[in-house]
């Protein structure tokens, strides 16, 4: 890291958390600096590494779509280089090392695409030993962005971030799944390369009228099946701990467990999945002493939460990313690490 993350940096994370395509000049006024330095600023913290916008699809709402959670047991010795062919595959995200695991998401766009990678690719690969796959049934909704700096925040910040959950808490709930089409995922395209590209950008890229490019991603965005999220690297916040957790919950504490452990601040993400345990979850903690402070004392309280496996990540090869690239990758996607 180059510089120093000071209190304005924070308040742009915390900002574009709740709004990751949030134009320059509203971002400015926020701030109480030029669009200019409002710019600069950002562009400092995507060069540093600090953050990253991303586009991602709602299994949930995406007519055809599954996501499941991958547990692979690499052959000893082969976890990073697993890992490393993992994030080159178009439906792999948020890649992640522990001890004796590569965890990973997996988003499949037709059951030909879960088969070919569950069933033919991972089990033949040499870097592979075993593999266990669990698919995501549902997602819990946060309760606050990761990470939350309210307590940074000038008055006028505070107000407009509330207002933020409030739209957002209102919009986004489909009736059903909605079927992609192929000028969509030709838009999607473009915001996987970079989520805040304008609409003037989009339309110049897929050749679609600007008016056309702005009313389908409100309609995309509004129906749940697209949405924007704000990559942080957790480490340049003082972030330490990077924990995934599983735990098996009855099915009549199923709901409940789910909303409570969504409810904590510094748990971002939260699934119910298939398999001999049926809840997912990321915890992200500054240190040690925090996360045994969360799981004694949050976690702790939960009714039906009476047992948990919990994995310290050690190495986060790939953040979350569920728009997949145009054609296949090399690595695993090409077969390149086949057993002969």
């Amino acid at each position: 890291m180059s510089s120093e993350i000071g209190v304005s940096d924070r308040q742009i994370i915390h900002l574009l958390t709740r709004d990751p395509r949030m134009p320059f000049a509203e971002l400015a006024t926020l701030l109480g600096v030029s669009v200019q330095t409002a710019a600069r600023r950002y562009q400092r913290l995507v060069r540093d590494g600090v953050l990253r916008c991303t586009t991602f699809l709602n299994p949930q709402a995406v007519h055809g779509l599954d996501s499941w959670v991958l547990q692979i047991t690499p052959k000893p010795g082969r976890g990073t280089a697993l890992a490393a062919a993992l994030t080159r595959h178009p439906g792999i995200s948020w890649v992640n090392v522990t001890a004796g695991h590569v965890t990973c998401l997996f988003s499949a766009r037709a059951d030909d695409d879960r088969d070919d990678m569950l069933i033919e690719r991972l089990p033949k690969t040499s870097l592979v030993q075993s593999v266990s796959a669990f698919q995501e049934v549902h997602r819990f909704p946060v309760s606050t962005a990761w990470p939350d700096f309210t307590d940074l925040l000038t008055p006028a910040q505070r107000g407009w971030s509330e207002r933020r959950a409030h739209l957002a808490a209102a919009t986004g709930h489909p009736d059903g799944p909605i079927a992609l089409t192929g000028t969509d995922y030709a838009l999607l395209r473009v915001l996987g390369t970079d989520a805040r590209a304008s609409h003037a950008a989009i339309a110049a890229h897929t050749g679609l009228p600007r008016s056309r490019v702005r009313d389908r991603l409100r309609e995309l965005t509004d129906a749940g099946a697209v949405y924007f999220d704000l990559e942080v690297a957790r480490s340049a916040l003082g972030f330490s701990m990077h924990v995934t957790v599983t735990a098996h919950i009855a099915p009549r504490h199923l709901q409940a467990v789910g909303e409570a452990l969504s409810a904590n601040r510094e748990i971002p993400f939260v699934c119910v999945t298939t398999g001999r345990t049926n809840i997912f979850a990321v915890i992200f903690c500054r240190t040690a002493g925090d996360y045994y402070k969360l799981l004694t004392g949050a976690l702790a309280g939960i009714t039906g939460l009476d047992e948990l496996e919990a994995h310290t990540n050690l190495q986060q090869v790939q953040h979350l990313r569920t728009i997949g690239r145009p054609g296949i990758s090399e690595g695993i996607a090409s077969g390149k690490h086949k057993t002969p």
